[in-house]
């Protein structure tokens, strides 16, 4: 599978030559928010196997869900967006606070997904309840990498960490029980409108959940529990491996960091 800046996603097979490929337009507000076109029903070896069109805008990256039957992607529109891939269906799109959104990464247990962008924020987002859970407040610039620690990912407490262009290693503790609730909890008229947007005839297609962004007051915040300066150059993306942390950088510099205690 390989996203691209046209909002598109391609199924390639290894086997199979590439060819080139002219997709059709959506013809419905359904189909312009997915849209799947398949070329080998037409009796064509080549890839790609499968074209997925979800936005106008380019798709920054993408990631299965550990048990492979979801995609979760994000994108320059700053929307996340979660497919059923055996079924090829969208299932919600959740708006993002501020412009862009570059990277997302699943929780071991599928329960979590995280994203980081333009916004200078990690979200926490809840892929069970279909909601927001906190916004990771610590980067003092685009986030560029965001991955789970997965020895350190049980019952309700969490580990993750983020990379970004400030150059900075941030590392989080996450409890469930341990967050605040919202000081307020209300849906604003536009929300219920947004929701109801599409009014033509599409009985024949589900049509996803769209999720609006909720304000400052509406989510809990997040402090990091450790920021480190790792990288002379902006920060590019971040591996957790079983005996160290592994980020790169800008310049294609990779470096390993022990596990802290």
């Amino acid at each position: 599978m390989a996203c691209f800046d046209d909002g598109s996603i391609l199924i390639l097979d290894k086997e199979r030559d590439d060819q080139a490929f002219h997709p059709m337009e959506p013809q419905s507000w359904a189909e312009e928010h997915f849209h799947v076109t398949r070329p080998g029903k037409n009796g064509s070896k080549h890839n790609p196997v499968v074209h997925w069109r979800l936005s106008q805008q380019g798709i920054t990256a993408f990631a299965f869900s550990p048990d492979k039957e979801y995609v979760a992607t994000v994108g320059k529109d700053g929307l996340l967006r979660t497919v059923e891939y055996q079924t090829e269906r969208l299932c919600d799109v959740f708006v993002g606070y501020y412009g862009r959104l570059l990277c997302v990464a699943w929780s071991p247990d599928g329960k979590y997904i995280l994203t980081g962008g333009q916004d200078d924020l990690v979200t926490i987002w809840s892929f069970k309840e279909s909601r927001i859970i906190a916004r990771c407040q610590g980067h003092r610039s685009w986030v560029t990498g965001v991955a789970f620690d997965p020895l350190h990912c049980s019952g309700n407490d969490y580990k993750f960490a983020s990379v970004g262009e400030d150059c900075k290693l941030l590392l989080w503790d996450f409890s469930v029980n341990a967050l605040h609730k919202p000081k307020q909890e209300h849906h604003h008229q536009y929300e219920e409108q947004f929701l109801q947007q599409p009014s033509e005839a599409t009985q024949h297609i589900q049509l996803p959940t769209i999720h609006p962004a909720l304000s400052k007051c509406q989510v809990p915040f997040l402090r990091p529990i450790v920021k480190q300066t790792i990288h002379p150059d902006p920060c590019v993306d971040i591996i957790y491996k079983d005996d160290c942390i592994v980020t790169t950088d800008r310049r294609g510099r990779v470096r390993a960091w022990s596990r802290p205690q």
